[in-house]
């Protein structure tokens, strides 16, 4: 008897990402770091909380450790902008990155940065639609693994118009929650549909990105369990 006659879900190949202030985020199936193809991820946190940084570190280590290169839609920085900031990363393996604004629905491993930018790219608007919305389905079907940014109001909002279909759409959600002491608490959502046992990691800012914080504190500790208690 084969999955099928069984009704078992066949299964999805992944991509490994081999990075510490992701991989313990993400499981699949027992599989910490690995993220089955036609998975769209959203890194979202108020302004100045390291979302596009996030996102190229990300990137850069998906390039190191699979076949398939990822194609990154940036549209909220330039291209000379964007490379002064991958080299400030040191993100060595998106040297041979092509960043475009022209979507290619066939890409296997995609970025984008931003979706409200994107949206305002295709009809003036920052807030996403339903057009964006089918872009990013049938990207999804198509096996297609999205990882993009989307951005939040100063109060912390998401600016979401179509909170209704992105939900449906959207797999895993990221926030960037920025601390008073310049920290970052890199946390998921629990409706996540590749939710992992760790659902919080305490990151800083350095000059080479983003890096998981140590020796924490007590205090530490106090204000992440309040940050949970409060989602």
């Amino acid at each position: 008897m084969n999955r099928k006659q069984l009704g078992m879900t066949p299964e999805r190949r992944t991509i490994s990402t081999n990075l510490d202030i992701f991989s313990p985020l993400i499981n699949y199936r027992g599989e910490p770091g690995q993220i089955p193809e036609g998975t769209v991820i959203t890194i979202t946190g108020a302004p100045g909380s390291g979302k596009t940084k996030y996102l190229y570190q990300v990137l850069n280590n998906i390039a190191q450790y699979n076949m398939n290169k990822p194609v990154l839609y940036e549209y909220e920085m330039g291209p000379a902008p964007t490379v002064d900031y991958l080299d400030s990363l040191q993100a060595n393996h998106l040297n041979d990155f092509v960043f475009t604004k022209e979507v290619n629905q066939d890409a296997k491993i995609v970025g984008i940065d931003s979706l409200d930018f994107w949206a305002s790219e295709i009809h003036g608007n920052s807030f996403p639609s339903k057009e964006e919305a089918s872009i990013l389905k049938k990207m999804k079907d198509n096996g297609s693994t999205i990882i993009l940014v989307h951005h939040k109001t100063k109060n912390s909002k998401a600016t979401v118009s179509g909170s209704a279909w992105f939900a449906k759409v959207n797999d895993v959600t990221i926030d960037l929650l920025k601390q008073k002491d310049g920290t970052v608490i890199a946390t998921t959502r629990t409706k996540n549909r590749f939710a992992a046992a760790t659902d919080q990691l305490v990151l800083e800012h350095t000059s080479n990105g983003l890096q998981i914080k140590k020796n924490l504190t007590p205090m530490d500790f106090v204000k992440n369990l309040y940050t949970r208690l409060t989602k």
